[in-house]
Protein backbone atom coordinates (compact mmCIF):
# COMPACT_ATOMS: atom_id res chain seq x y z
CA UNK A 1 0.00 0.00 0.00
CA UNK A 2 1.60 3.15 -0.70
CA UNK A 3 2.38 5.96 1.42
CA UNK A 4 -0.56 7.87 0.23
CA UNK A 5 -2.64 5.37 0.70
CA UNK A 6 -1.96 4.66 4.33
CA UNK A 7 -2.65 8.67 4.50
CA UNK A 8 -5.98 8.58 3.45
CA UNK A 9 -7.29 5.95 5.56
CA UNK A 10 -5.91 7.79 8.74
CA UNK A 11 -7.86 10.75 7.69
CA UNK A 12 -10.94 8.95 7.43
CA UNK A 13 -10.28 6.52 10.56
CA UNK A 14 -10.12 10.22 12.30
CA UNK A 15 -12.89 11.49 10.80
CA UNK A 16 -15.23 8.61 11.57
CA UNK A 17 -13.71 8.84 15.20
CA UNK A 18 -14.92 12.34 15.55
CA UNK A 19 -18.17 11.91 14.29
CA UNK A 20 -19.05 8.61 16.87
CA UNK A 21 -17.69 10.75 19.79
CA UNK A 22 -20.31 13.74 18.92
CA UNK A 23 -23.51 11.36 18.57
CA UNK A 24 -22.34 9.84 21.80
CA UNK A 25 -21.70 12.77 23.18
CA UNK A 26 -24.83 14.15 25.53
CA UNK A 27 -25.83 17.71 24.56
CA UNK A 28 -24.36 20.67 25.80
CA UNK A 29 -26.24 22.22 29.21
CA UNK A 30 -26.86 26.03 29.06
CA UNK A 31 -24.45 27.61 31.23
CA UNK A 32 -25.69 29.59 34.01
CA UNK A 33 -23.52 31.04 36.56
CA UNK A 34 -24.21 28.26 39.49
CA UNK A 35 -22.32 29.87 42.37
CA UNK A 36 -24.15 30.26 45.34
CA UNK A 37 -25.80 33.59 45.92
CA UNK A 38 -25.50 34.20 42.44
CA UNK A 39 -29.32 34.88 40.96
CA UNK A 40 -31.04 31.84 39.00
CA UNK A 41 -32.15 34.25 36.04
CA UNK A 42 -32.30 37.74 34.50
CA UNK A 43 -35.73 38.54 34.10
CA UNK A 44 -37.16 41.78 32.74
CA UNK A 45 -40.43 42.01 35.07
CA UNK A 46 -41.77 44.88 32.69
CA UNK A 47 -41.89 42.64 30.03
CA UNK A 48 -43.50 39.55 31.62
CA UNK A 49 -47.29 39.22 30.06
CA UNK A 50 -48.35 35.57 31.19
CA UNK A 51 -47.17 32.92 33.55
CA UNK A 52 -47.93 29.55 32.58
CA UNK A 53 -48.44 26.81 35.99
CA UNK A 54 -48.37 23.19 35.78
CA UNK A 55 -48.52 20.62 38.64
CA UNK A 56 -48.44 17.47 38.91
CA UNK A 57 -51.74 16.09 39.63
CA UNK A 58 -52.55 13.72 43.06
CA UNK A 59 -51.69 10.84 40.50
CA UNK A 60 -48.05 11.78 40.52
CA UNK A 61 -48.12 12.09 36.66
CA UNK A 62 -45.34 14.38 35.75
CA UNK A 63 -46.40 17.65 35.57
CA UNK A 64 -45.74 18.40 31.79
CA UNK A 65 -48.66 15.25 31.04
CA UNK A 66 -51.09 16.81 33.33
CA UNK A 67 -53.70 18.82 31.11
CA UNK A 68 -54.63 21.30 34.09
CA UNK A 69 -52.80 24.33 33.34
CA UNK A 70 -52.84 27.65 35.31
CA UNK A 71 -52.65 30.97 33.39
CA UNK A 72 -51.64 34.21 35.06
CA UNK A 73 -52.47 36.91 32.47
CA UNK A 74 -51.60 40.93 32.36
CA UNK A 75 -54.81 42.13 31.11
CA UNK A 76 -54.40 45.32 28.65
CA UNK A 77 -54.34 48.82 30.19
CA UNK A 78 -57.57 51.27 29.29
CA UNK A 79 -57.13 54.63 28.75
CA UNK A 80 -58.45 55.31 31.56
CA UNK A 81 -55.66 53.47 33.92
CA UNK A 82 -53.11 54.77 35.71
CA UNK A 83 -49.42 54.70 34.07
CA UNK A 84 -48.53 53.01 37.33
CA UNK A 85 -51.66 50.59 37.79
CA UNK A 86 -51.89 47.39 36.16
CA UNK A 87 -54.21 44.18 36.17
CA UNK A 88 -53.86 40.52 36.26
CA UNK A 89 -56.43 37.35 35.99
CA UNK A 90 -55.64 33.92 36.52
CA UNK A 91 -57.75 31.17 35.14
CA UNK A 92 -57.37 27.75 37.20
CA UNK A 93 -56.79 24.57 35.45
CA UNK A 94 -60.59 23.30 34.05
CA UNK A 95 -61.81 20.84 36.20
CA UNK A 96 -61.68 17.29 35.61
CA UNK A 97 -64.28 15.88 32.70
CA UNK A 98 -66.74 13.85 34.34
CA UNK A 99 -66.07 10.91 31.91
CA UNK A 100 -63.71 10.56 28.86
CA UNK A 101 -66.02 11.98 26.43
CA UNK A 102 -66.70 14.67 27.75
CA UNK A 103 -64.94 18.06 27.85
CA UNK A 104 -63.82 19.72 30.57
CA UNK A 105 -65.83 23.30 30.63
CA UNK A 106 -63.14 26.16 30.91
CA UNK A 107 -62.41 27.97 33.88
CA UNK A 108 -63.52 31.30 34.35
CA UNK A 109 -60.79 33.73 34.61
CA UNK A 110 -60.48 36.07 37.92
CA UNK A 111 -58.81 38.90 38.77
CA UNK A 112 -56.09 39.09 41.11
CA UNK A 113 -54.59 41.32 43.68
CA UNK A 114 -51.64 42.91 41.59
CA UNK A 115 -49.59 43.30 44.74
CA UNK A 116 -49.61 39.81 44.95
CA UNK A 117 -48.80 39.17 41.26
CA UNK A 118 -45.86 41.48 41.48
CA UNK A 119 -44.11 40.08 44.83
CA UNK A 120 -44.31 36.67 42.63
CA UNK A 121 -42.58 37.85 39.65
CA UNK A 122 -40.17 39.78 42.03
CA UNK A 123 -39.49 36.25 43.46
CA UNK A 124 -38.97 34.99 40.47
CA UNK A 125 -36.10 37.76 39.37
CA UNK A 126 -34.78 37.70 43.10
CA UNK A 127 -34.29 34.08 43.49
CA UNK A 128 -30.65 33.04 43.90
CA UNK A 129 -28.51 29.90 43.98
CA UNK A 130 -28.04 28.17 47.46
CA UNK A 131 -25.59 25.85 45.95
CA UNK A 132 -24.92 23.23 42.83
CA UNK A 133 -27.21 20.34 43.00
CA UNK A 134 -25.87 17.42 44.77
CA UNK A 135 -23.81 14.36 42.18
CA UNK A 136 -26.19 12.60 40.50
CA UNK A 137 -29.65 14.70 41.31
CA UNK A 138 -31.59 15.43 38.78
CA UNK A 139 -35.47 17.29 38.76
CA UNK A 140 -37.93 14.38 38.52
CA UNK A 141 -40.44 14.16 36.08
CA UNK A 142 -43.27 15.76 38.10
CA UNK A 143 -41.68 18.93 39.23
CA UNK A 144 -43.11 22.13 39.09
CA UNK A 145 -43.39 23.46 35.13
CA UNK A 146 -43.13 27.83 35.38
CA UNK A 147 -43.46 29.18 31.67
CA UNK A 148 -42.70 32.94 31.67
CA UNK A 149 -44.21 34.84 28.46
CA UNK A 150 -43.52 35.71 26.27
CA UNK A 151 -40.49 33.72 25.45
CA UNK A 152 -38.89 34.48 28.71
CA UNK A 153 -37.69 30.87 29.70
CA UNK A 154 -38.89 27.73 31.43
CA UNK A 155 -38.28 27.19 35.65
CA UNK A 156 -38.49 23.70 36.37
CA UNK A 157 -38.83 23.31 40.33
CA UNK A 158 -38.56 20.25 42.35
CA UNK A 159 -41.56 19.53 44.98
CA UNK A 160 -39.96 18.11 47.51
CA UNK A 161 -36.85 19.25 50.22
CA UNK A 162 -33.38 18.35 49.51
CA UNK A 163 -30.32 19.30 51.30
CA UNK A 164 -32.03 22.37 53.17
CA UNK A 165 -33.39 23.45 49.77
CA UNK A 166 -34.89 22.65 46.55
CA UNK A 167 -34.18 21.59 43.06
CA UNK A 168 -34.36 23.88 40.45
CA UNK A 169 -33.13 24.36 36.54
CA UNK A 170 -34.18 26.97 34.26
CA UNK A 171 -34.10 26.86 30.15
CA UNK A 172 -33.16 30.23 29.13
CA UNK A 173 -35.06 31.93 26.33
CA UNK A 174 -34.23 30.36 22.84
CA UNK A 175 -33.08 27.42 24.16
CA UNK A 176 -34.78 23.98 24.68
CA UNK A 177 -32.00 22.97 26.83
CA UNK A 178 -32.45 23.38 30.80
CA UNK A 179 -29.06 24.61 32.95
CA UNK A 180 -28.00 22.47 35.02
CA UNK A 181 -30.09 22.19 38.36
CA UNK A 182 -29.12 24.07 41.53
CA UNK A 183 -30.67 24.37 45.00
CA UNK A 184 -32.55 27.39 45.84
CA UNK A 185 -34.65 28.42 48.79
CA UNK A 186 -38.42 26.79 49.05
CA UNK A 187 -39.58 30.19 49.32
CA UNK A 188 -40.41 30.25 45.55
CA UNK A 189 -42.46 26.57 45.62
CA UNK A 190 -44.34 27.52 48.48
CA UNK A 191 -46.05 30.89 46.97
CA UNK A 192 -46.31 28.84 43.87
CA UNK A 193 -48.54 25.77 45.53
CA UNK A 194 -49.21 27.15 49.24
CA UNK A 195 -51.97 27.27 47.85
CA UNK A 196 -51.06 29.40 45.24
CA UNK A 197 -52.94 31.74 42.55
CA UNK A 198 -56.41 30.37 43.81
CA UNK A 199 -55.25 32.38 47.26
CA UNK A 200 -54.35 35.73 45.62
CA UNK A 201 -58.26 36.03 44.13
CA UNK A 202 -60.21 38.91 45.55
CA UNK A 203 -61.21 38.72 49.18
CA UNK A 204 -63.92 41.82 49.11
CA UNK A 205 -66.55 40.09 48.02
CA UNK A 206 -69.03 42.98 46.28
CA UNK A 207 -66.49 44.84 45.31
CA UNK A 208 -67.06 48.52 43.64
CA UNK A 209 -70.46 47.99 43.03
CA UNK A 210 -71.39 48.26 46.96
CA UNK A 211 -70.42 51.66 46.89
CA UNK A 212 -71.53 52.72 43.94
CA UNK A 213 -75.22 50.87 43.82
CA UNK A 214 -78.32 52.91 43.76
CA UNK A 215 -80.79 50.30 44.69
CA UNK A 216 -80.71 47.41 47.31
CA UNK A 217 -83.00 44.32 47.20
CA UNK A 218 -82.15 42.13 50.15
CA UNK A 219 -84.92 39.52 49.92
CA UNK A 220 -85.64 36.61 52.29
CA UNK A 221 -88.55 33.84 53.22
CA UNK A 222 -91.12 34.53 55.97
CA UNK A 223 -91.12 32.36 59.00
CA UNK A 224 -94.68 31.51 58.88
CA UNK A 225 -97.07 32.51 61.81
CA UNK A 226 -100.67 32.67 63.13
CA UNK A 227 -100.55 36.29 62.16
CA UNK A 228 -98.83 35.90 58.50
CA UNK A 229 -100.03 32.37 57.39
CA UNK A 230 -101.74 33.73 53.59
CA UNK A 231 -98.86 36.22 53.39
CA UNK A 232 -96.13 35.89 50.61
CA UNK A 233 -93.30 33.53 51.24
CA UNK A 234 -90.67 35.71 50.96
CA UNK A 235 -90.27 39.16 51.92
CA UNK A 236 -88.54 42.27 50.16
CA UNK A 237 -86.83 45.53 51.58
CA UNK A 238 -85.90 47.80 49.20
CA UNK A 239 -83.93 50.66 49.26
CA UNK A 240 -83.29 53.58 46.69
CA UNK A 241 -80.44 56.12 46.99
CA UNK A 242 -81.08 59.65 46.13
CA UNK A 243 -77.94 62.19 45.92
CA UNK A 244 -77.14 61.59 49.45
CA UNK A 245 -80.66 59.94 50.95
CA UNK A 246 -82.01 56.88 51.07
CA UNK A 247 -85.61 55.80 50.12
CA UNK A 248 -87.43 52.58 51.39
CA UNK A 249 -89.50 51.47 48.56
CA UNK A 250 -90.56 48.09 49.74
CA UNK A 251 -91.93 46.53 52.41
CA UNK A 252 -93.63 50.52 52.16
CA UNK A 253 -92.80 54.02 50.35
CA UNK A 254 -90.95 56.15 52.85
CA UNK A 255 -87.61 58.00 52.92
CA UNK A 256 -85.36 56.12 55.09
CA UNK A 257 -82.98 56.91 57.93
CA UNK A 258 -80.07 57.49 56.16
CA UNK A 259 -77.84 56.43 59.54
CA UNK A 260 -79.17 52.83 59.12
CA UNK A 261 -79.35 52.98 55.48
CA UNK A 262 -75.68 53.93 54.89
CA UNK A 263 -74.92 51.90 58.13
CA UNK A 264 -76.10 48.76 55.89
CA UNK A 265 -74.17 49.67 52.73
CA UNK A 266 -71.33 49.72 54.46
CA UNK A 267 -71.63 46.47 56.27
CA UNK A 268 -72.19 44.92 52.52
CA UNK A 269 -69.11 46.66 51.26
CA UNK A 270 -67.21 45.09 53.87
CA UNK A 271 -68.37 41.58 53.75
CA UNK A 272 -64.69 39.49 53.18
CA UNK A 273 -64.11 35.97 51.07
CA UNK A 274 -63.10 33.07 54.09
CA UNK A 275 -62.69 30.23 51.78
CA UNK A 276 -62.92 29.76 48.34
CA UNK A 277 -64.55 26.24 47.78
CA UNK A 278 -62.94 23.59 45.93
CA UNK A 279 -64.49 20.60 46.90
CA UNK A 280 -66.44 19.30 43.95
CA UNK A 281 -68.81 17.61 46.23
CA UNK A 282 -69.85 21.18 47.62
CA UNK A 283 -72.62 21.65 44.67
CA UNK A 284 -74.72 24.62 44.55
CA UNK A 285 -77.90 22.25 45.95
CA UNK A 286 -75.89 20.91 48.56
CA UNK A 287 -75.18 24.46 49.78
CA UNK A 288 -78.22 26.01 50.07
CA UNK A 289 -78.07 28.04 46.88
CA UNK A 290 -80.95 26.49 45.05
CA UNK A 291 -83.42 27.22 47.90
CA UNK A 292 -81.18 30.66 49.35
CA UNK A 293 -81.58 31.97 52.86
CA UNK A 294 -81.66 35.49 51.43
CA UNK A 295 -80.45 37.15 48.13
CA UNK A 296 -78.68 40.57 47.93
CA UNK A 297 -78.92 42.34 44.75
CA UNK A 298 -77.11 45.68 44.14
CA UNK A 299 -78.35 47.81 41.43
CA UNK A 300 -76.04 50.64 40.15
CA UNK A 301 -78.69 52.72 37.84
CA UNK A 302 -77.77 54.71 34.89
CA UNK A 303 -78.36 58.28 34.52
CA UNK A 304 -77.58 60.54 32.22
CA UNK A 305 -73.92 61.83 32.11
CA UNK A 306 -72.92 59.12 34.45
CA UNK A 307 -69.61 58.14 35.10
CA UNK A 308 -69.66 54.69 36.11
CA UNK A 309 -71.79 52.28 33.79
CA UNK A 310 -75.60 50.68 34.90
CA UNK A 311 -74.53 47.50 36.69
CA UNK A 312 -75.95 44.38 38.72
CA UNK A 313 -75.16 41.94 41.18
CA UNK A 314 -76.71 39.36 42.96
CA UNK A 315 -75.54 37.83 46.27
CA UNK A 316 -77.28 34.50 46.96
CA UNK A 317 -76.82 33.14 50.36
CA UNK A 318 -77.07 29.68 51.39
CA UNK A 319 -77.34 27.42 54.47
CA UNK A 320 -74.35 26.88 57.25
CA UNK A 321 -71.01 25.86 55.77
CA UNK A 322 -69.79 23.98 59.48
CA UNK A 323 -71.88 22.43 62.47
CA UNK A 324 -71.64 24.83 64.41
CA UNK A 325 -73.28 27.80 61.80
CA UNK A 326 -70.21 30.18 61.95
CA UNK A 327 -70.11 30.31 58.50
CA UNK A 328 -72.53 30.60 55.30
CA UNK A 329 -72.42 29.69 51.71
CA UNK A 330 -72.12 32.38 49.12
CA UNK A 331 -72.48 32.61 45.86
CA UNK A 332 -72.37 36.29 43.74
CA UNK A 333 -72.52 34.03 40.12
CA UNK A 334 -75.67 31.72 40.43
CA UNK A 335 -73.60 29.20 41.93
CA UNK A 336 -70.96 28.70 39.22
CA UNK A 337 -68.50 29.85 42.46
CA UNK A 338 -69.20 29.18 46.28
CA UNK A 339 -67.21 31.02 48.32
CA UNK A 340 -68.03 30.52 52.37
CA UNK A 341 -68.70 34.06 54.70
CA UNK A 342 -68.44 34.49 58.25
CA UNK A 343 -71.94 34.69 60.00
CA UNK A 344 -71.00 37.79 62.04
CA UNK A 345 -70.48 39.44 58.83
CA UNK A 346 -74.05 39.61 57.90
CA UNK A 347 -75.37 40.35 61.14
CA UNK A 348 -75.79 44.03 59.95
CA UNK A 349 -77.61 43.41 57.14
CA UNK A 350 -80.43 41.07 59.23
CA UNK A 351 -82.77 44.26 59.59
CA UNK A 352 -86.67 44.16 60.08
CA UNK A 353 -88.19 47.38 57.71
CA UNK A 354 -88.96 49.60 61.01
CA UNK A 355 -85.53 49.81 61.25
CA UNK A 356 -84.81 51.57 58.32
CA UNK A 357 -87.75 53.83 58.04
CA UNK A 358 -86.93 57.18 58.93
CA UNK A 359 -87.71 57.64 63.01
CA UNK A 360 -88.97 61.47 62.32
CA UNK A 361 -93.00 62.22 60.65
CA UNK A 362 -91.29 64.32 58.28
CA UNK A 363 -87.64 64.05 57.98
CA UNK A 364 -87.48 64.75 53.92
CA UNK A 365 -88.71 68.40 55.22
CA UNK A 366 -86.11 71.36 56.43
CA UNK A 367 -87.74 72.98 59.47
CA UNK A 368 -87.33 76.51 57.90
CA UNK A 369 -88.96 75.44 54.92
CA UNK A 370 -92.30 75.26 57.09
CA UNK A 371 -94.29 78.28 57.01
CA UNK A 372 -97.75 77.55 58.51
CA UNK A 373 -99.18 74.39 60.32
CA UNK A 374 -103.26 73.40 59.39
CA UNK A 375 -104.41 71.36 62.33
CA UNK A 376 -107.66 69.60 60.73
CA UNK A 377 -110.83 67.95 62.35
CA UNK A 378 -114.70 66.99 62.89
CA UNK A 379 -114.55 70.58 64.92
CA UNK A 380 -112.79 72.79 61.78
CA UNK A 381 -109.56 74.09 61.08
CA UNK A 382 -106.81 75.57 63.20
CA UNK A 383 -103.92 77.26 61.59
CA UNK A 384 -100.74 78.26 63.53
CA UNK A 385 -98.83 80.64 60.94
CA UNK A 386 -95.50 82.05 61.35
CA UNK A 387 -94.88 85.57 61.11
CA UNK A 388 -91.94 88.44 61.20
CA UNK A 389 -93.58 89.23 64.61
CA UNK A 390 -94.09 85.45 66.10
CA UNK A 391 -96.70 83.06 65.49
CA UNK A 392 -100.60 83.86 65.07
CA UNK A 393 -103.01 80.85 65.98
CA UNK A 394 -106.42 80.65 64.15
CA UNK A 395 -108.80 78.86 65.85
CA UNK A 396 -111.79 76.91 63.75
CA UNK A 397 -114.46 79.69 63.47
CA UNK A 398 -112.62 82.32 63.88
CA UNK A 399 -112.25 85.12 61.33
CA UNK A 400 -108.94 86.44 61.72
CA UNK A 401 -105.57 84.94 63.53
CA UNK A 402 -104.31 86.16 66.99
CA UNK A 403 -100.58 86.40 68.03
CA UNK A 404 -99.89 83.40 70.67
CA UNK A 405 -98.43 84.62 73.89
CA UNK A 406 -94.65 84.60 74.24
CA UNK A 407 -95.09 80.65 75.89
CA UNK A 408 -97.42 79.38 73.13
CA UNK A 409 -94.82 81.04 70.34
CA UNK A 410 -92.16 79.58 71.87
CA UNK A 411 -94.13 75.77 70.86
CA UNK A 412 -94.93 76.99 68.09
CA UNK A 413 -91.64 77.82 66.93
CA UNK A 414 -90.36 74.30 68.12
CA UNK A 415 -93.11 72.45 66.31
CA UNK A 416 -91.63 72.04 63.10
CA UNK A 417 -88.24 70.84 64.47
CA UNK A 418 -90.70 68.35 66.37
CA UNK A 419 -92.00 67.04 62.99
CA UNK A 420 -89.10 66.89 61.08
CA UNK A 421 -85.94 65.70 63.64
CA UNK A 422 -87.36 64.47 66.66
CA UNK A 423 -87.47 60.53 66.69
CA UNK A 424 -90.51 58.12 67.21
CA UNK A 425 -90.64 56.26 70.07
CA UNK A 426 -91.90 53.13 67.99
CA UNK A 427 -92.78 52.24 64.52
CA UNK A 428 -95.03 50.52 63.24
CA UNK A 429 -95.60 49.23 59.49
CA UNK A 430 -99.44 48.97 57.82
CA UNK A 431 -100.43 46.72 55.86
CA UNK A 432 -102.46 49.40 53.71
CA UNK A 433 -102.70 52.64 54.13
CA UNK A 434 -105.59 54.39 57.03
CA UNK A 435 -108.34 55.67 55.29
CA UNK A 436 -110.32 58.78 56.29
CA UNK A 437 -108.52 60.04 59.52
CA UNK A 438 -109.94 61.64 61.87
CA UNK A 439 -107.53 64.80 62.36
CA UNK A 440 -104.91 65.71 60.28
CA UNK A 441 -102.05 67.86 60.49
CA UNK A 442 -100.90 69.57 56.93
CA UNK A 443 -97.28 71.47 56.89
CA UNK A 444 -97.19 74.36 54.54
CA UNK A 445 -94.76 76.57 53.06
CA UNK A 446 -94.36 80.02 52.71
CA UNK A 447 -96.70 80.52 49.69
CA UNK A 448 -99.18 78.35 51.46
CA UNK A 449 -98.60 75.07 49.02
CA UNK A 450 -98.72 72.14 51.28
CA UNK A 451 -95.64 70.16 52.09
CA UNK A 452 -96.92 67.18 53.80
CA UNK A 453 -100.02 65.84 55.13
CA UNK A 454 -99.97 63.72 58.36
CA UNK A 455 -102.50 61.59 60.31
CA UNK A 456 -102.55 62.14 63.61
CA UNK A 457 -104.82 60.29 66.88
CA UNK A 458 -104.56 60.53 70.69
CA UNK A 459 -106.68 60.07 73.32
CA UNK A 460 -109.55 62.65 74.15
CA UNK A 461 -108.39 62.90 77.53
CA UNK A 462 -105.36 61.42 78.87
CA UNK A 463 -102.32 63.75 78.76
CA UNK A 464 -100.28 60.83 78.72
CA UNK A 465 -101.33 58.72 76.06
CA UNK A 466 -99.09 58.53 72.88
CA UNK A 467 -99.56 60.53 70.36
CA UNK A 468 -99.34 58.51 66.49
CA UNK A 469 -98.63 60.60 63.64
CA UNK A 470 -98.95 58.12 60.42
CA UNK A 471 -97.98 58.91 57.05
CA UNK A 472 -98.49 56.96 54.26
CA UNK A 473 -98.14 53.33 55.52
CA UNK A 474 -95.71 54.33 58.30
CA UNK A 475 -97.30 54.91 61.92
CA UNK A 476 -94.90 56.52 64.83
CA UNK A 477 -95.98 56.66 68.28
CA UNK A 478 -94.77 59.38 70.54
CA UNK A 479 -94.60 59.33 74.24
CA UNK A 480 -93.81 62.95 74.97
CA UNK A 481 -94.92 65.22 72.04
CA UNK A 482 -95.66 68.70 73.26
CA UNK A 483 -98.54 69.11 75.19
CA UNK A 484 -99.86 72.47 73.79
CA UNK A 485 -99.99 70.12 70.73
CA UNK A 486 -102.32 67.76 72.04
CA UNK A 487 -104.62 70.68 73.38
CA UNK A 488 -104.45 72.16 69.84
CA UNK A 489 -105.46 68.87 68.24
CA UNK A 490 -108.10 68.50 71.38
CA UNK A 491 -109.97 71.77 69.52
CA UNK A 492 -110.71 70.18 66.45
CA UNK A 493 -111.80 67.25 67.57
Amino acid sequence: MSVRSVVALLILTLLLAGVALWTLRPPARATLNAAPGSRLLTLDLAAVTKLRLRIADNTGAPAAQTSGEQVITKAPSNPGMSPTSEAWTWRPAPPTPTNSTTPASPARAWPLDPTRVRALLRLIAEARVLAPAPAGQSLPEDALTLTIEPNLGVLRIARRALAGGVLASFTPPGSTTPAAPVLIDATLLNVLTQPGPSAWRPRQLLGELALTATRITITSPTTPTASNATSAPTQTIQLRKRADRWDLLAPVAAPADTTVAQALAAALERLTITRYISDEAITPQRAGLTSPSATITLTRESTSGAASAAATLTLILGSTADAAGTSLYASIDDGTTIVTLDAPQLTPLQLSANLLVAKPAASDLQAPDIAAIDLTGPAGTLTLTRTPAGWTLQNPGALQSTPLDPQQSRVAQSLPGFFTAVAADAIDLLITAPTGPATTITLRDSKNNPLAVIAAETADTADTAPLTLTTGQVRRSYKTPPAELRQWLSLVR
